[in-house]
């Protein structure tokens, strides 16, 4: 059951040309951390961020 679940979701990024990666560690300041805890989608946040931050750099 677990195994048809991961399926169906690595079809459903696959179709939409996404890939999953897996953050393992990374450091954050408390100020940081107590405001990403009040993110309701942390993934959707920071890819947000990045994406932004590629969208400005590439504007210079």
């Amino acid at each position: 059951m677990e195994e048809e679940k991961k399926e169906r979701t690595r079809r459903k990024y696959a179709k939409r040309g996404e890939k999953s990666q897996k953050l393992v560690a990374f450091r954050l300041d408390l100020e940081n951390e107590f405001w990403l805890s009040t993110m309701p989608n942390k993934g959707r946040y920071i890819n947000n961020l990045i994406r932004a931050d590629r969208l400005r750099r590439s504007d210079d």
